[in-house]
């Protein structure tokens, strides 16, 4: 996308996690004030509620993108330039709860937790549905703790039986702070956010079904 990035959001919450995800892309983009403060002289960006009340002042030639929960990570790679994702990569750090982090073609997209194997999975289906990249890889910290092994095994049990590429990574020293170099980081994180970005980005042990 080109030229300025203006957002209307209605809804806060979805307005919130826009800003959320764009500020630690560092993509800048303009809060108009009010409707009468609305420029839009390049691209915006509306909920479906925003678009009704805005599409009687949108000017000719803005290109309008609308999004909502399930698009938004693909409409910011849009905005990066990245129209298609070829490699969607998520590290996968086990602990007393699961943290996991995304990247898209090697942009840090998304962090977050999940409690068990499951909820894993169906995180991973949604972000690939939303993503559709060529290739998914999971890369899963190997733990320490001997209790933690059956979440291991629960979580490439159900792996198995899906298609992502999964490998199994030393995740020795993974929770010191990643590189700055990273696109997408631009804020401090959890030690275990910390360990499933560095493990997303390490090489490991194929998992053979």
């Amino acid at each position: 996308m080109e030229g300025t990035i203006e957002v209307f959001i209605y809804d806060p919450r979805l307005f919130r996690k826009f800003l959320e995800r764009a500020r630690s892309l560092r993509i800048n983009v303009r809060v108009p004030m009010g409707l009468d403060d609305i420029k839009a002289e390049g691209v915006l960006i509306v909920d479906k509620e925003g678009l009704r009340i805005v599409e009687n002042r949108i000017r000719h030639g803005v290109k309008v993108e609308v999004i909502d929960e399930k698009n938004l990570d693909k409409k910011l790679l849009e905005v990066l330039g990245l129209k298609k994702v070829s490699t969607l990569i998520v590290g996968v750090d086990i602990g007393r709860k699961i943290a996991y982090a995304v990247f898209a073609d090697y942009i840090l997209v998304g962090t977050g937790y999940v409690n068990n194997a499951i909820e894993l999975l169906n995180k991973l289906t949604e972000l690939r549905e939303a993503l559709t990249p060529f290739k998914a890889i999971v890369r899963i910290g190997m733990p320490g703790p001997d209790h933690l092994y059956n979440t291991l095994s629960n979580i490439l049990e159900l792996l198995a039986k899906s298609d992502f590429e999964t490998y199994l990574v030393d995740e020795e020293k993974s929770t010191s702070r990643p590189l700055q170099s990273i696109k997408g980081l631009s804020k401090k994180f959890p030690m275990d956010i910390n360990a499933a970005i560095n493990i997303a980005l390490r090489s490991g042990f194929k998992v053979i079904s």
